[in-house]
């Protein structure tokens, strides 16, 4: 999504283009949206209109992180990443709103915990590993 969003502010400053936030599409630009006709619920044909890129990676605590839109925390990273790229990196211990727990990876359950897959995201994958109190380590998959 940021990739494509780049070029929007060069694309909707060009007089003869606009840039079509519903297709994330730089396209010349007719008197009230594409040129083509086609459908653009959101038309841009300003710069100042496009959406802002948040600046993630400079970011550097939980709390500061999880305030600005579009970023996320990894806490197993110690980092703060956008939203798009939490989901495609490796991170255990995603924060995406306040308040940052003071030890996100580690959730105490006691009872019964079931997991299941999301209707729509799917998901429903349980992993974890660590060293027994014997010392010996395990792994659950």
């Amino acid at each position: 999504y940021y990739e494509a969003i780049s070029d929007c502010g060069a694309c909707a400053a060009n007089p003869s283009c606009g840039f079509c936030l519903s297709t994330l599409q730089c396209m010349e630009r007719g008197s009230n949206g594409p040129l083509s006709g086609l459908p653009c619920n959101y038309w841009l044909t300003a710069a100042a209109e496009c959406p802002e890129i948040p600046q993630c990676e400079q970011l550097s605590s939980c709390g500061v992180c999880v305030d600005m839109e579009g970023c996320a925390w990894c806490a197993s990273e110690q980092r703060c990443l956008t939203v798009s790229e939490i989901f495609l990196s490796e991170c255990e211990g995603s924060i995406f709103d306040p308040p940052c727990p003071s030890n996100p990876v580690e959730n105490r359950i006691v009872g019964n915990l079931i997991v299941e897959a999301d209707p729509v995201f799917g998901g429903g994958h349980f992993r974890s590993s660590g060293v027994g109190t014997g010392g010996g380590t395990f792994e659950f998959i």
